[in-house]
């Protein structure tokens, strides 16, 4: 177990995540993942497409019941469209329901008027993301008087497979996803002087009830509910940032939650004598030190060359780890006393 624990930590993590807006579209964007070890990008990207398509939630229209009209291949006198036509228009709605799982809601209009998808909206209740969409054209004598079923699901369901009751209702095929369309691709990535790495861009568009970045953020934490099944120990997070970070200087416990290497001493990674003593001059000891700096308190160290900050970026990119990192609370209380030994002596 420690060894397979071992094994993933050398891989590199991505660290770094950039959401993009394309097209001036509120709900189109594309979202940049690097660094990525090889291969990674089209295992996690093909993961990522196909939860998006297929696993979120989200809202739709199931059943209908018209006054005037008992099927639909009806007609309701004064409105152009016939209850075939209107049935296919309410399939395209985009909503968002705020209450749970199912609720019935009445709408009446009288003509002559144009019907848009904004007219059911139910504040309070339910939101449409599409208002503009047409419904339905009603005449001088036209009136639309329905009953509508909003539910909440997943993927595709087919009319079906609703329970039906006795009474002239007319059900719809229920496209619940909020995902309009998914895709990505990977292009190479660099860390330091190294190229073999890879960036993930994945571009996602929704219907509007939810925005790209939550669409993604519960993807995510479907894809890690699903493969905890597979975990030996517990999962990775916290054999990362529990069980070896607990190791402190010294074997001591500590009570903050850093990765092992943070507590590694500088001395003992790679880097020339020069590079070490330049570090020793801004009171660098640790890697968590090290990490917090930016390139530029880095490049204004006496004798600290391109070269050393070369080594620096490449080592640490060995560890999944890179400069300019926002640490809180770090040194820990037993970083501080080991340092304060290392001053007075």
């Amino acid at each position: 177990m420690v060894e397979a624990e071992k094994q993933w930590n050398e891989l590199i993590e991505p660290y770094k995540k950039v959401f993009q807006r394309e097209e001036d579209e509120q709900y189109v964007r594309s979202i940049f993942v690097e660094p990525l070890a090889k291969g990674f990008g089209v295992t996690i990207g093909s993961a990522m497409r196909r939860v998006l398509l297929s696993s979120l939630s989200g809202w739709a229209i199931t059943r209908i019941k018209i006054r005037g009209a008992d099927m639909e291949f009806s007609t309701i006198p004064g409105m152009v469209q016939d209850v075939t036509d209107f049935v296919l228009n309410l399939k395209c709605l985009n909503l968002r329901g705020i209450f749970d799982q199912k609720k019935t809601f009445s709408f009446c209009v009288k003509g002559p008027c144009t019907v848009t998808a904004g007219m059911l909206a139910q504040e309070g209740f339910l939101e449409v993301n599409n208002p503009e969409y047409v419904l339905c054209i009603l005449t001088q004598d036209g009136e639309l008087d329905f009953d509508f079923t909003v539910e909440k699901g997943r993927g595709y369901v087919s009319a079906e497979r609703f329970p039906r009751k006795n009474d002239p209702e007319i059900f719809l095929d229920a496209w619940f996803s909020p995902i309009r369309k998914v895709s990505f691709h990977v292009e190479n990535a660099r860390v330091g002087q190294n190229t073999d790495y890879e960036k993930l861009v994945l571009r996602v568009e929704t219907n509007g009830s939810l925005t790209p970045d939550e669409a993604v953020s519960e993807a995510a934490e479907i894809l890690k509910t699903q493969f905890s099944v597979f975990s030996i120990a517990p999962k990775i997070e916290e054999s990362v940032h529990e069980s070896k970070e607990i190791q402190s200087v010294e074997g001591a416990e500590c009570k903050d939650h850093f990765p092992v290497d943070f507590y590694k001493p500088v001395s003992e990674l790679d880097l020339s004598i020069r590079c070490l003593n330049c570090l020793k001059l801004e009171n660098v000891t640790y890697v968590g030190d090290l990490v917090r700096l930016k390139e530029q308190d880095l490049m204004k160290t006496p004798n600290f060359g391109r070269k050393s900050f070369q080594d620096i970026q490449r080592i640490l990119a060995s560890m999944g780890l890179t400069l300019g990192m926002n640490v809180p609370n770090w040194p820990p209380k037993k970083v501080q006393q080991e340092e304060e030994k290392c001053d007075a002596s």
